[in-house]
């Protein structure tokens, strides 16, 4: 979690930490609402590109100039 605190400084996005702990109130309500969303195939993320493990700060560099219209996607062997 610091390290996210850290890095918020210095990107565009406002990064958050999810939390282990499940949420109550407005909080379990967006959750199972955007949960029921997907069950029905009505939100579907957007994914711009795809970056293997090894080409981590390309992806990074393409999501901080701006470049991305969509996920940055990770893949993780």
């Amino acid at each position: 979690m610091l390290h996210l605190i850290a890095v918020n400084a210095f990107v565009r996005q406002q990064l958050r930490p999810i939390l282990p702990a499940a949420p109550t109130g407005p909080v379990h309500e967006d959750l199972l609402a955007v949960t029921a969303l997907i069950g029905a195939g009505k939100l579907v993320p957007v994914v711009d590109r795809t970056y293997p493990l090894t080409d981590v700060a390309e992806g990074v560099r393409h999501v901080e100039q701006g470049h991305a219209r969509g996920k940055a996607v990770v893949t993780v062997p």
